[in-house]
């Protein structure tokens, strides 16, 4: 059918890629020995056209690759699953959008791509793969921090919350709350208990207005979140602001990315994506977020 053939150009995209990716690792392999042995002269200029290839054609064709699967193999798969789906693999989400939540840190650098928003049993989202680091140099040696690689979504709602709640996982390191001493009392964050002292053990929630915390979570919602936490790789975060959920869930992974190094037959492939938009689905089937207060 018309999927085989959309495959086997995926697959010539791939060999394509990495015949050039060997090409490249050869010359950079032969350069370096030349260069050991002394033949610097040899060496140099072999070592630089491996740099200059890897970076120039290889790039290139990797960058074909990945956008003719995402295209193509991708977007058929979120369309059978979420409705009104817009993909959009090389734009992400706005900074200032996490920035503005005032939840987590934000490093001194942002990268975010494969932009999807679309909705799921009515329950509206977008959501992209999202890092964030901090990259300090003291002139000899470069320090990276990663405060968060992973997916952030963001669930709409037409219920507003009256008042900002976080929950975060204990594990999710670089996440904050902002309490200045400016802040008039009755905005600043409470750390809250709650009967459940597994859900008090795994997470850690604050919240502006305690009455609101229990009114959203409920036992069934504590048992509903840890059995999503369950499910997923990856530590969570969950920030309730202005009408808003966002849920980032820091897994150390990108979604929806083909391998270079081993074939893509069709229905691997198609298992792989349909993992990736099950974190989706799951997370809205299990805190029914299509049916509780939300709406």
């Amino acid at each position: 059918g018309g999927s085989l053939s959309i495959y086997d150009e995926l697959e010539a995209k791939r060999k394509n890629c990495l015949r050039h990716t060997l090409i490249a690792v050869s010359a950079l392999g032969a350069g370096f020995l030349m260069s050991f042995l002394g033949l610097m002269l040899l060496g140099i200029p072999m070592i630089a056209f491996g740099f200059i290839y890897l970076g120039v054609a290889v790039g290139r064709k990797n960058k074909a690759f990945k956008k003719f699967y995402k295209d193509h193999v991708v977007k058929a798969v979120l369309e059978e699953f979420l409705d009104e789906v817009v993909f959009s693999p090389e734009t992400g989400i706005d900074k200032r959008i996490i920035e503005n939540t005032e939840m987590m840190s934000m490093g001194n650098t942002y990268h975010s791509n494969d932009y999807i928003r679309a909705s799921y049993k009515d329950t509206e989202f977008y959501q992209a793969d999202v890092c964030i680091q901090n990259v300090t140099s003291n002139g000899k040696n470069t320090q990276v921090v990663t405060y968060f690689k992973g997916r952030w979504f963001v669930f709409k709602f037409n219920k507003s919350f009256v008042y900002d709640m976080q929950i975060k996982e204990r594990s999710f390191a670089y996440a904050k709350v902002r309490n200045g001493w400016f802040k008039p009392k009755e905005s600043r964050f409470k750390k809250i208990e709650f009967e459940d002292d597994v859900f008090n053990k795994t997470f850690v929630t604050r919240a502006v207005n305690e009455q609101e915390a229990f009114y959203i979570v409920t036992p069934h919602f504590m048992q509903d979140l840890m059995a999503f936490n369950d499910a997923v790789k990856g530590n969570i975060l969950m920030c309730f602001v202005d009408n808003e959920l966002h849920l980032a869930l820091n897994n150390d992974e990108d979604a929806f990315e083909p391998s270079l190094f081993k074939k893509l037959d069709p229905e691997t492939g198609r298992r792989m994506i349909i993992n990736d938009i099950s974190v989706i689905t799951e997370f809205v089937d299990k805190l029914k977020l299509d049916r509780r207060l939300f709406k």
